[in-house]
């Protein structure tokens, strides 16, 4: 059903949304959730119509020569540049201060923050599936008082939202996995129903020898990857996206040293000085991270001295072996080997990522 409305006046009806339609959700920089495909309530609410831009996959730059003796080009590489969207919203209210009210909120919502940066666009499908993108605020609040685009107790517009990574993500999955099998669990082993029994994650770092053969073991998991561990102190990962997806790899103490291999591309990075017991060792490969901290639990004071609590952090990003590289999971099958000499039966290590996407259907 078309939506219609008086102009300057009231909205007849709230439009249909047709079930099979994308939904949007917004939620700010702070926290707060926003859905903007509320079309029940016919006194107050946000739709988006047909016509967003800019959601499914974009096109490549390509870097490229010339020659004056052939015809054509030579193609050098190629990257994906920033992602921008086009967002038709409709909001209604009953009068024209509650309208206002809900457009404030929103003008509130989507400005950028000036600490946190980003809010998130979720689209979700019908079947329930979800993808998220970071976004930023480029335009459509800047009001249009005619009989076009803002009414009395309505208001159309196209909102513009700039997202610097072009990638839309999957839900963020964790796997703990300890050398003895001393508790570490998975959470939430089966969010897409099943199995709610935690998996507790036998994972023995090397160089530890183990003697017989050690029973495979796979958590399937939603929208991401099956995890299994072996008795050669290798993880299968299978990354579901259609883009290389960027880990973070947090390592708890002691070890003497840490080396993790992609045995699938050949890629590693290994970190000399080790990591003290109660200590934590946190390699962040996301392209807006690069980074490599050791983080200390809080200091205790003695009886009459100061108080030099909070957390400690360290850069050891200069404790990278010459070569390392801090590489991403590629599609499809990972193989990932880690070394860590010297490790104790509360050394763990926990990796976490979200599979990327090349669009958000």
């Amino acid at each position: 059903m078309p939506f219609r409305y008086n102009p300057r006046y009231v909205v007849n009806e709230p439009p249909i949304h047709p079930p099979q339609a994308s939904k949007f959700t917004w939620t700010s920089a702070a926290g707060r959730v926003t859905g903007l495909c509320d079309f029940e309530d016919s006194d107050l609410g946000i739709i988006v119509p047909p016509g967003a831009i800019g959601l499914g996959m974009l096109g490549y730059d390509y870097h490229e020569t010339n020659s004056p003796t052939f015809d054509g080009s030579n193609i050098h590489g190629w990257r994906l540049p920033p992602r921008d969207i086009e967002l038709p919203i409709a909001l209604w209210a009953k009068d024209r201060n509650t309208l206002l009210e809900l457009f404030h909120r929103l003008v509130v919502d989507f400005k950028p923050h000036p600490v946190l940066g980003a809010g998130t666009l979720t689209m979700t499908q019908y079947n329930g599936s979800a993808r998220h993108i970071k976004a930023y605020y480029k335009g459509g609040f800047e009001g249009a008082d005619d009989d076009q685009a803002w009414g009395l107790t309505w208001i159309k517009t196209v909102l513009s939202l700039h997202c610097p990574s072009p990638y839309w993500l999957g839900e963020e999955i964790a796997r703990t996995f300890s050398s003895t099998g001393n508790g570490q669990t998975d959470p939430d082993p089966d969010p897409g129903g099943g199995s709610t029994t935690p998996t507790t994650f036998f994972f023995p770092l090397l160089p530890l020898v183990l003697a017989g053969g050690l029973p495979t073991v796979t958590t399937p998991v939603e929208d991401s990857e099956d995890v299994t561990l072996s008795a050669l102190g290798e993880i299968a990962i299978k990354n579901v996206g259609t883009a290389p997806s960027r880990p973070v790899f947090t390592f708890t103490g002691p070890c003497d040293s840490v080396r993790v291999t992609n045995m699938s591309t050949g890629k590693y990075f290994e970190i000399t000085g080790g990591v003290a017991a109660g200590r934590t060792l946190t390699i962040d490969t996301r392209e807006e991270f690069r980074s490599v901290v050791e983080t200390q639990p809080p200091a205790v004071s003695l009886p009459g001295e100061p108080d030099t609590g909070g957390i400690v952090t360290v850069n050891r990003y200069g404790d990278l072996v010459a070569g390392s590289s801090l590489w991403p999971l590629i599609e499809g099958d990972n193989t990932i080997q880690v070394s860590a000499p010297g490790i104790a039966a509360d050394s763990n290590l926990k990796i976490t990522w979200q599979a990327r996407f090349l669009s958000g259907y």
